[in-house]
């Protein structure tokens, strides 16, 4: 992955940096993932939140790409996204099962989370571009979300449509679920 170093700017005025994720990030990562709302951590389940479960995700040869969001001039982390080359294999069965011909080796997984108090400020939207300009350059064509997004966070599926993804099917997962994916170019 080239290096990410992006600078943003929130709806409300705050700035930051989106960066790459990198090791020296562990304990900042971890700190931010304890410090979200139970409802937020709810919402957010590549990893445990344990810096080993933290690493895992990023060894390995289907390891993920991070990305982080520092607000300045604190440097505390506000945000974070893994970007993961292909399909989860629970994914890949549901989306099997819906008969969507997602090419695997085309597709890749995104999964993004923000701070309480900086949710609705616009810093998702950047994240998301930054990623998805990673995804193109990485040659995927196709993003799915990870996992799904639960069917009762009605904010989080009207701001993926914004973005242009669409639901794929509906599952049963500790209560209802929307996959939902989303074409990165048109062909």
């Amino acid at each position: 992955m080239k290096q990410t170093d992006h600078q943003f700017t929130t709806n409300d005025g705050r700035r930051g940096r989106l960066l790459a994720y990198g090791p020296s990030f562990s304990g900042a990562l971890l700190t931010y993932l304890l410090s979200l709302s139970m409802e937020s951590r709810s919402r957010f389940g590549p990893h445990p939140f344990t810096e080993e479960g933290i690493e895992a995700n990023f060894a390995g040869p289907d390891a993920a790409l991070g990305f982080v969001a520092c607000e300045e001039p604190s440097g505390a982390v506000v945000g974070y996204a893994l970007l993961k080359p292909g399909l989860l294999d629970a994914d890949a069965l549901r989306y099997a099962g819906y008969g969507n011909a997602i090419l695997t080796e085309e597709t890749c997984t995104f999964a993004p989370s923000v701070a309480d108090n900086w949710q609705g400020s616009g810093l998702v939207r950047q994240l998301f571009e930054v990623v998805k300009q990673t995804a193109l350059d990485s040659g995927f064509r196709t993003m799915v979300l990870w996992g799904g997004t639960q069917a009762t966070n009605a904010r989080a599926i009207a701001f993926y449509r914004r973005l242009g993804f669409h639901e794929a099917g509906r599952f049963e997962h500790n209560g209802s679920n929307l996959d939902m994916w989303i074409e990165l170019w048109d062909r």
